[in-house]
């Protein structure tokens, strides 16, 4: 059946959709944001390198100097706060877009796939009607309460989900992923959880894989590209790999931490991150 322009957006869609996706998207932002600072990320990755890669034809983006990017990174926190909410969205929307974008170009050593999929999913809910319903704009009477919004939101959205996690899925077809790595490096590098709380990660591993192929992981994830191996835990008789994204490797490297040591001993790679003062992985 052909799809004509009005039923594109003749407004016949529950709204509730968009709305609860507004409110669990800009709560995942501000989430971020939290782990941020928690981590001390903001001044590690953007205040206290000298030097960035930039994006071609991007260059001219700089990190604000001194304390610019803490500044940055609240306004992004309480940008995403008001519009989960659904305060003065048609302000807050695009300031959350606008300020994700700004980050994600700052560097690409930085870059995560999903990091680039929520910089496009701010820019389509800045200009959607996800403030019509469960939502302070329309509760304090500043736009007009409408149960009901047009099928391109819920089609642009799902478009563009299932783009990036087909594409996201192909590039994961790659021995290292159906062997069940970087799960299998993921699961060792818990310093919370000891060797004997798990027998066996083999059994683990590359169904988690194939799970995260299928499903994507929402919050991180990398590009499949630029990849550098570190010592993992030798599962099966033989000495594992685990990979590290490039935003997490230019880190370790920044730091001064060994991260191809040709001895492949995984017992002295923790000790190694602590004395680098690198924190252990809570998640």
């Amino acid at each position: 059946m052909r799809m004509t322009r009005s039923d594109w957006s003749r407004p016949d869609q529950d709204a509730a959709g968009l709305a609860a996706f507004r409110i669990y998207f800009y709560a995942i932002i501000a989430w971020e944001v939290w782990r941020y600072f928690e981590h001390d990320r903001v001044d590690r990755y953007y205040q206290q390198p000298g030097f960035h890669f930039k994006y071609y034809g991007f260059g001219w983006v700089e990190a604000l100097p001194e304390n610019g990017m803490t500044w940055v990174f609240l306004a992004l926190g309480a940008a995403a706060v008001a519009a989960g909410l659904g305060l003065l969205y048609r302000v807050t929307a695009p300031v959350v877009a606008a300020l994700l974008a700004y980050v994600f170009l700052l560097d690409q050593t930085r870059y995560l796939n999903h990091f680039y999929l929520m910089v496009i999913l701010a820019g389509l809910l800045a200009v959607m009607p996800a403030n019509r319903f469960l939502a302070l704009d329309a509760r304090l009477g500043l736009v007009g309460a409408r149960s009901a919004v047009g099928a391109w939101t819920y089609r642009v959205l799902r478009a563009q989900l299932v783009l990036v996690y087909v594409f996201a899925g192909i590039a994961k077809l790659n021995a290292d992923w159906l062997a069940g790595e970087p799960i299998g490096a993921w699961l060792v590098a818990r310093s919370d959880v000891s060797r004997g709380d798990i027998p066996d990660r083999a059994v683990l591993r590359t169904p988690l894989g194939w799970a995260f192929l299928r499903l994507g992981r929402p919050g991180g994830g990398f590009s499949g590209s630029g990849l550098a191996a570190v010592p993992a835990h030798p599962v099966g008789g033989g000495r594992g790999v685990g990979l590290v994204p490039p935003a997490q490797l230019a880190d370790l490297q920044y730091r001064g931490v060994p991260v191809a040591d040709a001895r492949g001993d995984d017992d002295l790679l923790r000790p190694r991150l602590a004395a680098a003062g690198v924190p252990a992985s809570r998640g």
